[in-house]
């Protein structure tokens, strides 16, 4: 009988070397149902994509019917904004303990399917809450929402790095990336429509609590998402002789042992912190600001909003596919900073175009997401990469809860042209860090930085 020790040695090795490789024994079956064909792999990529479709869907909503809350409801903006500080916040933690608990307790399955649950009953409790104008359980539904929401991402994640070898994972990472910004930009565009439509039937607090409901259905398509994907992952792990992740529970459980990572994750997580907050918060507070420099009419402001979503959607698979075609994920990563930090700059001291550095704002983010996200799985052991990526997704909401506050704080006492400062020094330091890395990589092996065909040799080594 083997051993414990044995039997887990596998989880414990990073996925540099992937457990995904070529076989090759002749594939008899159908490759729809057939774990080692790459098709089957990319088929179960459509249900692993959509998990955070419907969360992404339904948490940008408030914003796009800001004005129809306020009204309808009776609430001042003090109040209005709790529905967003009631998901952002408890995440600074439940997201560590979201994906601890997927790595030591429930597995991958159960977790997705879990959090994706406490995701939909989350949002009816929020619809139902608009429906009777009850507030209070509009808060809670907003609360039960929040504990899943960010948590099915970081099942979505571990999917895919233990679904994918490490060659195709920047690709995934941007179709992740699409999926979820698309659900994000589609709210933005229909919801008003929709409200509009049920107005003419409904009116007031019902007529949102009925807009809120059909936006439920994203939320449910997604959960169900998660039930589809359970027996296609059992399949996989039984066809490839994969430990199953409920095997986990044997190990023991220490939360201490899960920050004991390299530091190669706290500069990536650094990284993460800095980039995303000077790229959100701008883009939330952006609309103004074009009008007042550029003189756009409130139109033209939200297109120009609109475009850095829907830029996002359509060139992240492209600089997935890039990154997997040349490796060099640090050079990526150093690149798409810089890019971004020539946007600030071009917005704060140019009068050009303001669609050029909004365009490369959200080039900036798609080549981020690409090549940062996948190097989590090239330094942390599988057993522990849903921890890593809910550590990663715990310090992000951190970062952008406080950097909006401080951003909101600079535009209304100092101005707008403060806060591209501030945003141009939060860009420096992430350059900083990302140069940090790359040369702390070079004195550890340089594994983060090879090439496609570097890769591909000690994959097979």
């Amino acid at each position: 009988m083997e051993s414990s020790t044995d039997l887990y040695a596998d989880e414990q090795q990073p996925l540099l070397r992937s457990s995904i490789n070529d076989s090759n024994e002749q594939i008899n079956q159908f490759p729809l149902f057939d774990p080692r064909a790459k098709f089957y792999r990319y088929f179960s990529l459509i249900f692993i994509c959509l998990l955070t479709f419907g969360p992404y869907f339904c948490y940008v909503l408030p914003g796009a019917l800001e004005n129809e809350f306020e009204r309808d409801l009776r609430i001042s903006t003090t109040q209005f904004t709790i529905f967003t500080s009631l998901y952002s916040w408890p995440n600074i933690i439940l997201c560590f303990f979201g994906g601890f608990l997927i790595d030591r307790v429930l597995g991958v399955r159960l977790g997705a399917i879990l959090f994706s649950c406490f995701v939909t009953v989350g949002q009816i409790l929020f619809a139902y809450g608009a429906y009777t104008r009850n507030i209070w359980m509009m808060y809670i539904g907003r609360f039960i929402f929040g504990i899943g929401g960010e948590t099915v991402s970081v099942a979505q994640k571990a999917y895919c790095v233990t679904w994918f070898p490490t060659k195709e994972l920047n690709l995934v990472f941007g179709f992740i990336a699409s999926a979820a910004l698309l659900g994000s930009s589609i709210n933005q565009i229909a919801m008003n429509p929709i409200y509009n439509y049920i107005n003419e039937f409904k009116s007031g607090y019902e007529c949102l609590g009925v807009t809120i409901f059909l936006a439920s259905l994203t939320a449910i398509a997604s959960t169900c998402c998660a039930f589809i994907l359970s027996p296609l992952d059992k399949r996989r792990n039984r066809i490839l002789k994969i430990v199953s992740n409920k095997n986990r529970m044997e190990a023991k459980i220490k939360i201490s042992e899960s920050f004991k990572f390299p530091i190669q994750i706290w500069l990536i997580i650094i990284i993460c912190i800095v980039f995303y907050s000077a790229t959100f918060p701008f883009i939330s507070l952006g609309k103004l600001y074009f009008i007042k420099k550029y003189g756009s009419s409130a139109t033209s402001a939200a297109l120009q909003q609109s475009l850095f979503f829907f830029g996002t959607v359509v060139t992240s698979p492209l600089f997935g596919t890039i990154v997997d075609s040349t490796g060099y994920n640090l050079y990526w990563v150093i690149f798409s900073i810089v890019l971004a930090l020539a946007s600030h700059i071009i917005l704060l001291f140019s009068f050009v175009n303001s669609f050029i550095p909004v365009l490369m704002m959200g080039t900036s983010l798609s080549l981020l997401y690409a090549s940062l996200w996948p190097m989590v799985s090239l330094i942390v052991a599988k057993n522990k990469l849903g921890t890593a990526y809910g550590l990663m997704q715990s310090f992000q909401n951190l970062g952008l809860a406080i950097f909006n506050i401080i951003a909101g704080y600079l535009v209304q006492n100092y101005g707008y042209l403060v806060l591209e400062v501030f945003f141009i020094y939060l860009c420096i330091v992430g350059l900083l860090a990302s140069i940090a890395l790359f040369f702390w990589d070079k004195l550890t092996g340089g594994h983060l930085n090879l090439s496609k065909e570097e890769r591909c040799e000690t994959t097979l080594s």
